[in-house]
């Protein structure tokens, strides 16, 4: 059995990368949807997606 451990909570998501992001934008009717032509051109029936940047981690997470 593996075990797990959970060292916070928090959110990262296209709408928002924190929770007061998220929380304004949930407010404001911001739905985090784009078109993306990319996915269309692989062959994807539709090119509308939730789009989120790669996170930049250096220095925020240590080896362990």
């Amino acid at each position: 059995m593996n075990r797990v451990v959970i060292t916070g909570l928090g959110i990262y998501s296209c709408i928002g990368k924190n929770l007061s992001e998220v929380r304004d934008s949930l407010y404001h009717g911001k739905s985090g949807i784009v078109l993306d032509q990319a996915r269309k051109e692989m062959g994807y029936r539709s090119g509308l997606t939730g789009l989120v940047e790669k996170p930049v981690l250096k220095g925020v997470l240590d080896r362990r």
